[in-house]
C-alpha cells in the first residue's frame, strides 16, 4: 500500500502535542512533521500542552495523533507526568481508535513496558500505540510510513477506514435526498410514527439505517491486505466472530422489548417471537417466548441424533430450530413445543441479547410453520429402510 494511499485513507485532522510546536526557531523534527502535512493540506490540531478532558472528546474524528511523552522535558520524568499520559490516552481510546505515535527520548521499551502494566499495550498483538525514539520519525512521510506498516499488518483496521468512506458518503447523500424532499421530514416521520406506533425515536432510526444499508457503496478491499497467512484461530473465537453478525447484547439494546429479543432465565433460553407493533404500544406489553437449550456437540456425534449439521446448515425437525451461535458462541435449539407467555417487566432483567434479521424472521417463520402444519401419518420405516 503506497503512502498516497494510506494519506487518502486517513484524510481527517490530525492532532499534535508537543512543546516545541509552536516555537519556528526549534530544530525539533516535529516542525519538520508539521510542515510535511501542511504540504499535504492535511489539517492538524497543535497543543503544547495535554487538553482538557472535554478537548479531547471531540477528537474522535481524529485519524492519527502524536505525543510527546516527556512534555516538560523533566528529567528524570515524574509519575505526575506519566499519569497525565496514560489518562490522555485511556479518553482517546474510549471515543475513537486511532494511531497514536508516543515520541520519546527516553527508552521505547520503558514506556512500552509502562503502557502494557496499564493495558494498553501488548507486545504480542497489533496494537494502536506506537511508542518510536525521535530519531526514528523525523518527518511526515515517515510517519505515514509506520502507520502503512500498521494497516497492513492490522487488516480490520483497513477494512475500518474504507467503511467509514463508504457510510460517510452514503449518510451525506441521504440526508441531502430526505431534505430535499422537505425540510420538515424529521416533524413529518415523527408524527407519523407517534400516530402508529408510539416508538418514534426507534423507527426514525430503522429509517435511516435501512436506507444507508441499501445505498451505501459496496466495499471494494483489497485482498492482499485484508487475508494474510495466519496461525489459525480456536473455535470459540471463530463462533464470537460468527455470532457478531447475527446477535447483540442487550447492553446495546433500548429499554423496550422487540421481536428477537433473547432471555435467559437459569440454564434455560427463551426467545420472543411476538411482533413489534403489538409491543410497542403498551407500556408492559406480553411477550410470547419459545423455549430453548444449550445443544451440546457429543448430541451432534451420536449416531441416531435428531440434531444433524449437514453443508453448512443445521438439519431442523419439524418441531425446533437450532440457532448457532449465540450468547459466547453457544449452539441453541428452540422447541417449538414450549411456550410460555409473559409480561416484559418481569423478564425485563432477564434480557441477555437479540437475534437479528433475518435470523429472528426464520425462526419465527419456523415457529408459525409449526403451528400450522397438517396431521400427516408417519412413514413407516420398512417403507424406507426394508
Amino acid at each position: 500500500m503506497t503512502i498516497d494511499k494510506i494519506i487518502s485513507l486517513f484524510k481527517g485532522v490530525g492532532v499534535i502535542i508537543d512543546e516545541n510546536i509552536d516555537n519556528v526557531n526549534s530544530h525539533d523534527d516535529i516542525l519538520k512533521i508539521y510542515k510535511y502535512f501542511n504540504r499535504k493540506r492535511i489539517p492538524v490540531l497543535t497543543y503544547t500542552s495535554i487538553p482538557e478532558d472535554e478537548v479531547i472528546q471531540n477528537f474522535r474524528n481524529a485519524n492519527f495523533i502524536v505525543l510527546d511523552w516527556n512534555l516538560h522535558n523533566q528529567n528524570p520524568i515524574t509519575d505526575i507526568t506519566i499519569d497525565e499520559n496514560i489518562h490522555f490516552i485511556e479518553i482517546v481510546n474510549s471515543v475513537c481508535f486511532v494511531p497514536i505515535f508516543i515520541f520519546t527520548n527516553e527508552g521505547p521499551h520503558e514506556i512500552e513496558l509502562t503502557l502494557q502494566n496499564r493495558g494498553l499495550f501488548n507486545e504480542d498483538k497489533s496494537n494502536n500505540i506506537f511508542v518510536k525514539s525521535k530519531s526514528e520519525i523525523r518527518s511526515g512521510r515517515m510517519l505515514f510510513s509506520e502507520i502503512a506498516k500498521w494497516v497492513r499488518k492490522t487488516p480490520s483496521v483497513y477494512v475500518m477506514k474504507q467503511w467509514e468512506m463508504n457510510t460517510h458518503n452514503a449518510t451525506s447523500k441521504l440526508f441531502h435526498d430526505l431534505n430535499g424532499i422537505s425540510s420538515d421530514w424529521t416533524s413529518i416521520m415523527m408524527d407519523t410514527y407517534l400516530e402508529d406506533v408510539g416508538a418514534e425515536n426507534a423507527e426514525i432510526g430503522n429509517l435511516l439505517f435501512n436506507n444507508l444499508t441499501s445505498t451505501c457503496a459496496p466495499l471494494i478491499l483489497d485482498r492482499s491486505i485484508v487475508r494474510k497467512t495466519k496461525k489459525g484461530i480456536a473455535k470459540q473465537e471463530l463462533r464470537q466472530l460468527l455470532e457478531r453478525g447475527k446477535y447483540i447484547k442487550s447492553d446495546y439494546l433500548l429499554p423496550y422489548p422487540a421481536l428477537g429479543d433473547i432471555y435467559k432465565e437459569g440454564k434455560n433460553y427463551y426467545f420472543n417471537f411476538r411482533p413489534d407493533c403489538d409491543l410497542v404500544r403498551q407500556d408492559n406489553p406480553e411477550i410470547y417466548l419459545v423455549k430453548g437449550k444449550v445443544l451440546k456437540e457429543n448430541e451432534l456425534k451420536k449416531r441416531n441424533s435428531r440434531y444433524k449439521f449437514y453443508k453448512g446448515a443445521f438439519l431442523d425437525t419439524v418441531d425446533s430450530s437450532v440457532v448457532p451461535f449465540i450468547d459466547e458462541g453457544k449452539i441453541i435449539v428452540f422447541e417449538f413445543k414450549k411456550l410460555r407467555c409473559a409480561f416484559w417487566k418481569d423478564y425485563e432483567n432477564k434480557r441477555i441479547g437479540r437475534l437479528l434479521p433475518p435470523y429472528s424472521i426464520r425462526l419465527k417463520s419456523q415457529l408459525m410453520t409449526y403451528f400450522q402444519r397438517q396431521a400427516i401419518p408417519s412413514i413407516p420405516e420398512k417403507a424406507i429402510k426394508g
